[in-house]
């Protein structure tokens, strides 16, 4: 498996990752990524400050897109962030990658996240 680099900031035009359409954004690469090379590096270099609502639509959204608990699992593996500006970013992005995963929480989430999604 031959992971492939997203640079963040290349995809969002700018250095802050704030947006929930920005976050769409970069998910959609991240998908497309993934599905050809099975395995995607999200480099953040130049990005100073993320949101959870960014988070939210473009890492949950690619985690949650799988259709069970397993593929879930699968995907959040074969996803790496890099470059992060500060262990806030870092805690963000387990947050927001555990509450994809956890099933109990799962289903919730991923209402939540496709009403952000959709507005």
């Amino acid at each position: 498996m031959n992971a492939t680099r997203i640079i963040a900031k290349d995809i969002l035009g700018k250095s802050i990752a704030v947006m929930d359409g920005d976050g769409r954004k970069l998910s959609e690469e991240m998908t497309r990524v993934y599905h050809q090379f099975g395995a995607v590096v999200v480099s953040f270099k130049g990005i100073s400050h993320i949101t959870t609502a960014f988070l939210n639509a473009a890492l949950g959204k690619f985690i949650l897109q799988a259709g069970s608990p397993e593929e879930a699992q699968e995907r959040a593996s074969h996803v790496e962030f890099t470059d992060l500006a500060n262990s806030s970013m870092e805690t963000q992005i387990k947050r927001v990658k555990k509450l994809a995963l956890d099933t109990e929480l799962r289903s919730m989430h991923n209402s939540v996240l496709l009403q952000e999604t959709c507005a």
